[in-house]
């Protein structure tokens, strides 16, 4: 499955997708993948990572990525974005 998501709303080239996706791919137990932070929110700069969390307890952060997060990956759809 490829990402899909414009460069331009989170700074990650159409290669750099690529690779995550196929990352995503090789673990069956990732269902779906949700940006957050400065890449989601599109205020993100050349140095800026790829926020992830596996499980997550602060209600405060998830508050955050139900608000701001997209959805980069999902095993289960063709296209992918919020």
């Amino acid at each position: 499955m490829s990402l899909k998501m414009p460069e331009s709303a989170t700074g990650l080239t159409a290669e750099q997708t690529g690779l995550l996706a196929e990352c995503f791919d090789a673990f069956p137990a990732v269902e779906q993948v949700v940006l957050y932070g400065s890449r989601a929110k599109g205020n993100w700069h050349a140095r800026s990572d790829v926020d992830h969390y596996d499980t997550l307890k602060n209600a405060r952060l998830k508050d955050h990525i139900d608000r701001v997060g997209i959805v980069i990956y999902d095993r289960q759809q063709t296209h992918c974005g919020k």
